[in-house]
């Protein structure tokens, strides 16, 4: 869970961005209709294309990078 708090604390225009996309609203995480569980699943299987996860990437030291790519 603090994993994925972390992630909307840091880029929360990204999260809320593709959960637009995929036509839910942050405000179900916040007021717990949907888990913290479940938007977890969700950032965790985006596409590389997603804007959390370009948003992740761009955050990346050059040094994380190349450990992500191994």
């Amino acid at each position: 869970i603090r994993w994925v708090v972390s992630v909307w604390q840091e880029h929360p225009e990204a999260v809320e961005a593709d959960l637009i996309d995929r036509h839910y609203d942050i405000t179900a995480v916040l007021a717990g209709r949907l888990t913290w569980r479940w938007l977890r699943v969700l950032i965790q299987h985006l596409p590389p294309e997603s804007h959390t996860m370009t948003a992740l990437r761009n955050s990346m030291s050059d040094e994380e990078l190349e450990e992500a790519a191994d």
